[in-house]
């Protein structure tokens, strides 16, 4: 604890006061498709916090989420809580930033959907006014971190990067004495927050910052870099990075185990596991290898219609799929995942994504079975060119809706930000990635990728 010098001795510092404050959104910066860092006003004042702080804003401030919030307190017997981000900020920048993953919900696994992170991510706008609270919180650098070690090792994954992130540029420009090396755990490439900060921070200080990636989802990881590996954080890659453990301080961050988890893990009979770290085989749920899903995530389903006798079919991520609803519309339909086998027939799904909308569906395999006729397979990711199944030419065809190309599901891009994306786009196929993984990773509907490529758009 730190301590004021007096005539009488030494006495505590005083405690640092939190306190509210109304901020304006300054800026929304899209970091991954569902990432973005809101970047706050909060008047001329000098802040005082440490860089690993975190504020807190208050759901019941908004009133669009009054309805829900009241639901939520009726199921739940309890007020809503406030959540706490943390900040990408440091204090000597002129504004105050957080970075903000929209949290998804999940049938059978999330027992209640997200309440704030998708408003945040999604539906705040520059000029926009809220309160947050601050500031606090123990994640920080010790005043004597010089003193202790040479060296910070930063074990991160996904959104858990960003009171690392403000660590890191605090100490680099404030801690001459003191090297860093990131050990970085994202699925995709496309889901690394900071890539470009970090990338620029590392060139800049050659001798202070190392960058070290792995991927979970990547096919050929190896194509960015040869500091980007495939798998799990290990042993192996944390000796890569470590190398004189007796002396280095680790600031480790990333997907907590959660009461649910813990929930579950109990049901099941087994320990609840953190999802960053693994070793040899071993697939956490939540965040599997592309191998460990396609081997686990594979289900059967019975489909056909009321009058002919139902065929099994084989459904994984990643395969096209058309169909006719009960309503007589015709839909296409990409499979993002299936559930885990191991929780069993009665609470199984299948995801899936409109490929016109680009909204997202859930069907459980019982109703799948049901409710979904005359469905076919129209492109399987196993295998790039399937045939086409021959249609009937004397039954007539319900024509799709146009393509609305304009739709875009994240902020509106200026024109810097197009081009860069459409280069984006470019390169991933390049890579080997298909329409959909890129038009997922992007955050548009497969068309858009698909002219964009297709036609030779030229950037204007």
């Amino acid at each position: 604890m730190s301590v004021l010098e007096s005539e009488h001795g030494t006495t505590p510092a005083p405690r640092r006061r939190i306190k509210d404050m109304e901020v304006m959104v300054a800026d929304v910066v899209v970091e991954t498709p569902d990432t973005a860092t809101l970047v706050f006003f909060a008047g001329n004042d000098r802040l005082e916090y440490e860089p690993g702080h975190f504020l807190t804003i208050d759901p019941h401030q908004f009133p669009a989420l009054e309805r829900f919030i009241a639901f939520f307190e009726d199921s739940k017997g309890r007020k809503e809580p406030v959540r706490a981000y943390s900040m990408c900020s440091t204090p000597d920048e002129k504004y105050l930033a957080v970075t903000v993953k929209e949290e998804r919900y999940v049938s059978g696994l999330t027992k209640y959907p997200p309440l704030l992170s998708p408003m945040l991510v999604r539906r705040t706008v520059r000029g926009m006014k809220l309160v947050v609270t601050g500031f606090t919180g123990p994640y920080t650098l010790d005043d004597d971190v010089e003193a202790k070690t040479d060296h910070l090792v930063h074990v991160c994954a996904g959104s858990g990067s960003v009171p690392n992130f403000a660590i890191t540029k605090y100490a680099l420009a404030h801690h001459p004495k003191l090297r860093h090396t990131w050990v970085y755990s994202n699925k995709t490439w496309d889901d690394v927050i900071y890539r470009r900060e970090l990338e620029g921070l590392a060139k800049r200080h050659p001798d202070r910052l190392r960058i070290l990636h792995t991927l979970t989802r990547e096919e050929n990881p190896s194509a960015y870099g040869s500091d980007v590996k495939k798998g799990r954080v290990d042993e192996a890659i944390l000796r890569e990075a470590i190398d004189d453990p007796s002396s280095c301080l680790v600031y480790a961050c990333g997907p907590a185990i959660g009461p649910l988890e813990r929930k579950t893990a109990k049901e099941k009979g087994i320990e609840p596991a953190p999802e960053v770290l693994g070793d040899g085989d071993r697939r956490v749920e939540g965040d599997r290898s592309l191998e460990g899903e396609r081997q686990a995530r594979v289900v059967r389903v019975m489909i056909g219609s009321h009058e002919e006798r139902p065929t099994k079919v084989e459904v994984r991520p990643g395969q096209l799929w058309e169909f006719t609803d009960r309503s007589g519309k015709t839909r296409r339909a990409r499979v993002v995942r299936v559930s885990d086998p191991s929780l069993g027939p009665p609470v199984r799904h299948v995801y899936l994504r409109r490929v016109i909308s680009g909204s997202r569906m859930c069907s459980s395999l019982h109703r799948m079975e049901q409710q979904i006729a005359g469905a076919r397979l129209v492109e399987d990711r196993e295998s790039p060119h399937p045939p086409e199944p021959k249609r009937d030419r004397a039954a007539p065809t319900r024509p799709e809706p146009a393509v609305r190309r304009d739709v875009l599901h994240r902020p509106t891009m200026s024109a810097a930000d197009r081009r860069e994306t459409i280069a984006r786009a470019r390169r991933l196929r390049t890579h080997g990635r298909s329409i959909a993984e890129i038009a997922r990773a992007l955050g548009v509907v497969s068309e858009v990728v698909d002219e964009w490529l297709g036609n030779s758009l030229h950037v204007e």
